[in-house]
């Protein structure tokens, strides 16, 4: 649901981009223009989550990981694995520690960077349209 309704924003801000453009919208502006949306998206949301789990609700992190642990033990229990392979990866989760502020900021860089700029180039290839040219 989420990913349909970034999707359905950022067609409309295309399209509505090349609407005040008199309809015509090169790819290049199209991609850095949606590009950009998301950058500022992801970066307002890593400050937001860094603040959150550091300084408003530091023992929020703890908690989750913490119901990640069950659900993953319960899970791999109800498949069948063995003991041995349910404490493994029980200690490999507790030895992570997915809301520090460097896995954030990884998070960051390739999830809006790296996968925005993926995103981008396939609405920009959607609502771009170069000017046609006039015959005489």
């Amino acid at each position: 649901m989420n990913f349909a309704l970034t999707i359905t924003i950022l067609l409309l801000a295309g399209y509505r981009l090349r609407s005040e453009r008199g309809g015509v919208l090169p790819f290049r502006e199209a991609f850095l223009s949606t590009w950009l949306i998301i950058v500022i998206a992801g970066a307002i949301s890593t400050v937001y989550s860094i603040l959150q789990y550091n300084v408003l609700s530091p023992e929020l992190p703890a908690q989750i990981q913490e119901a990640i642990i069950n659900q993953t033990a319960t899970m791999l229990q109800n498949f069948g694995a063995d003991d041995e392979t349910i404490d493994e990866t029980v200690a490999q989760l507790e030895a992570e520690n997915s809301f520090s502020i460097n896995n954030l900021l990884m998070s960051f860089f390739y999830t809006s960077i790296l996968g925005g700029a993926v995103l981008a180039a396939i609405i920009a290839l959607i609502v771009k349209k170069n000017p046609t040219p006039e015959f005489r």
